[in-house]
């Protein structure tokens, strides 16, 4: 109805994205907007879950959060949650390839900074100067979206945090981008190997650069996760919000009637929005857009990654998978230089903190274990890493995360489905899939919707209408 001045606006999906939508929505717009967020699945949080191991939670999904991740930590304070900086354990990197240790740490500084001097050279702090410039450039991007400005595609984004040189990691393999910035072949192949295996799961040449550089950002000190569960953020967002949460309700179509007017359509629903935010892949839910120009390759970019994590409590890992001859001290983080038939990394896992868990007596001499692999372990796999003593598992198997091989043709959808209140948040994982690339990806969401009704409320309810500037 054009005649109503509160803005009917529909998310599909309750992710991170979905659920930072809601809360960037009802910034902009106050308490007038009415926002309905509709999930196909029982619960919220999407990729964000949990594992349940001899009662306890451990975070299933998207688990370490950047300290300059200024949209996460914002929300961690706003939810009055913890940060938890977890245990800096020793770590190793495995080339499975020929079966040896590619690099490990020691537990003290001085001599692992030695041991990557005396294997890599300068690289490592080449390495980390290149993180730094790109970082400063990412980091343009809260600046702008806190003035208002939207992009109507990922290249837009890209070219407003850094210009050409950072539109171009879109299209530019990691390994040719680390080697043009100084870095050596054995550190580009141990180091951004292991990132792009453990992250995403998959090879260093199928990725670019974009990718790459957010992923090897998280080898720096000062990650933390939630104490309380990265997976129960999303309904404490949802609750700011005032959203309308609707559970196990899946919708099948989005049609466009015309501008700033759609209508979202489930198995048993047919409802009128003057905006609307896709926040899930469309080439995993299935969802028809009817009416919309310019959108045969949205939603075709290519297949997501399938990513399976298992969670197993086990006496330890065995030296033996790995040559024999020595004896891991401490639980060890072990990640792999490239993916392999049988896992990414292997790590050891603290639970979150829940009050309402009554976790069972478990073995004192037992760890948790989450081992990512591309497919489900094998028996003999989880015997060869484990030993006969594991005592419980779950697995959580998901489409987690793009499948970026092939980016150098690829055509990235447009965050603005119709250049007015249609918004896509999904699209800008083809640049980087991470928790924080969602939350930038639903402000962007917000901004563009405000930016196409704003006009209409002024015209409606002059009382109500937003005077910031959107510059």
């Amino acid at each position: 109805d054009d005649n109503l001045p509160s803005p009917r606006i529909a998310i599909i999906g309750s992710g991170i994205g979905g659920t930072a939508a809601s809360y960037y929505i009802r910034e902009k717009f106050g308490e007038e907007a009415i926002i309905d967020v509709y999930e196909k699945e029982e619960r919220t949080c999407g990729r964000l879950g949990f594992a349940n191991v001899g009662g306890r939670l451990y975070n299933s999904g998207g688990c370490v959060i950047h300290p300059r991740n200024q949209h996460m930590v914002n929300f961690t304070r706003i939810a009055g949650m913890t940060k938890d900086d977890g245990d800096d354990g020793l770590m190793y990197l495995y080339d499975q390839v020929n079966k040896d240790w590619a690099m490990w740490t020691t537990g003290y500084s001085f001599i692992d900074l030695l041991l990557m001097i005396w294997k890599y050279g300068l690289s490592p702090f080449i390495l980390g100067n290149t993180v730094d410039r790109f970082l400063a450039s990412f980091d343009r991007i809260y600046d702008l979206q806190e003035k208002g400005e939207a992009f109507d595609t990922v290249e837009d984004m890209m070219f407003a945090m850094g210009g050409q040189e950072f539109t171009r990691t879109l299209k530019i393999p990691f390994r040719e981008f680390l080697i043009e910035n100084g870095c050596t072949e054995p550190m580009v192949s141990d180091l951004g190997g292991a990132a792009m295996a453990v992250n995403y799961g998959q090879y260093i040449d199928n990725m670019h650069a974009f990718v790459g550089m957010v992923s090897m950002a998280g080898f720096i000190p000062g990650l933390f996760s939630i104490k309380e569960g990265n997976g129960k953020i999303c309904n404490i967002l949802l609750e700011k919000a005032n959203a309308n949460v609707h559970l196990s309700t899946p919708i099948r179509t989005i049609k466009r009637v015309k501008a700033n007017s759609y209508t979202i359509i489930g198995d048993n629903i047919s409802l009128k929005y003057d905006a609307v935010v896709v926040a899930v892949p469309l080439q995993l839910s299935g969802i028809k857009l009817v009416g919309f120009d310019n959108v045969s390759e949205t939603g075709n970019e290519g297949p997501y990654h399938r990513t399976v994590a298992t969670f197993l409590n086990a006496t330890g890992v065995r030296p033996e998978f790995f040559g024999g001859g020595f004896k891991f001290s401490d639980p060890p983080e072990i990640l792999s230089t490239t993916p392999s038939e049988t896992f990414t990394s292997v790590s050891p896992q603290d639970p979150v903190s829940d009050e309402t868990s009554e976790p069972m007596d478990l073995n004192q001499d037992t760890t948790v274990y989450k081992v990512f692999s591309n497919d489900l372990l094998k028996k003999e796999d989880k015997t060869a890493l484990f030993g006969d003593s594991i005592f419980e598992e779950y697995i959580a198997d998901w489409r987690a995360y793009p499948s970026y091989a092939g980016f150098k043709e690829r055509k990235i959808s447009k965050l603005s489905l119709d250049g007015a209140a249609a918004a896509y948040i999904s699209p800008i994982e083809w640049a980087a899939s991470a928790m924080e690339m969602s939350c930038i990806g639903a402000a962007n969401a917000a901004n563009l919707i405000y930016r196409a009704l704003n006009d209409r409320i002024c015209k409606l309810d002059a009382a109500s209408c937003k005077t910031e500037a959107l510059s």
